[in-house]
């Protein structure tokens, strides 16, 4: 197995799909480290206030998550009355930016999906940390995270 066959498989692990009226979303959850870069990228230590630094990081982890997604057409961005609103509004990565920013009802859809499993996989490693202690009395692991920032 080599390095490129460890990435695809490490991303595959984190993917699942997520339906929103007839669109079906792959989406693929930020590493912790994607997490915190996103959310410090926002503004966490900066000047915005927080409640705005929390929306730029909901919206800028849920653009780094969509990964895919199929039963769209351009009318779900410019409208039902567009002469080419019944052409599929084919997914690249460019055009994540644009549905969400047009479509705001579907990046709130997506959101709420995405911030559970983060959470549940946050659970998870922090069980897995705590387990980890308790199996090697003596030792203790490195902090994964040093900063205070508020994790996504």
């Amino acid at each position: 197995m080599d390095l490129s066959d460890i990435k695809r498989a490490a991303e595959a692990a984190r993917e699942f799909d997520h339906i929103v009226g007839i669109i079906t979303f792959k989406l693929r959850l930020p590493t912790p480290f994607q997490s915190e870069c996103a959310a410090a990228g926002q503004g966490f230590a900066g000047k915005r206030s927080a409640a705005e630094a929390v929306v730029r990081a909901q919206r800028a982890l849920t653009e780094l998550a969509v990964v895919g997604w199929s039963g769209a057409f351009v009318r779900d961005v410019l409208g039902a009355g567009h002469k080419y609103g019944d052409d599929e509004f084919a997914y690249e990565p460019d055009a994540v930016a644009t549905l969400l920013d047009e479509r705001r009802d579907i990046a709130e859809a997506l959101w709420l999906p995405l911030l559970e499993r983060m959470e549940a996989r946050n659970k998870a490693q922090e069980a897995t940390a705590k387990n980890w202690q308790r199996a090697s009395p003596g030792t203790s692991p490195k902090p994964v995270r040093a900063s205070s920032q508020p994790r996504a």
